[in-house]
């Protein structure tokens, strides 16, 4: 069967790639939302080459329909004090639609 070339594109296959993954993220997320679960926050360090720091970012949720740990965001920071990691954090949360008040209510470990 011939695809043709646009099916064999490097850039084509990635494309696809990222759509799947953005959905299946916003789903994902979605449905933790829709069901209030309880989340946790797990920040690992790993280890770069260049100076920078960069931080690995997992939330764990409270229902064994869900993987036990799902990936959230790998972070490089500018700066490794308090300020800087916890806005990091917030907007890594905030961009998957974990806001403040859903926060307060059900971010129950850190």
């Amino acid at each position: 069967v011939d695809l043709g070339t646009g099916l064999c594109s490097r850039r084509t296959a990635v494309a696809i790639v990222d759509f799947i993954a953005k959905d299946i993220r916003k789903h994902l997320f979605t449905k933790i939302i829709e069901k209030t679960h309880k989340i946790c926050l797990i920040i690992d360090k790993a280890s770069t080459i260049p100076s920078k720091p960069v931080f690995i970012l997992y939330l764990k949720v409270e229902d064994p329909a869900f993987s036990p740990t799902i990936f959230l965001e790998l972070v490089e920071l500018d700066r490794q004090d308090a300020e800087t990691i916890y806005c990091t954090v917030i907007e890594s949360l905030n961009k998957e639609r974990f806001n403040r008040n859903y926060l307060e209510k059900h971010l129950i470990g850190f």
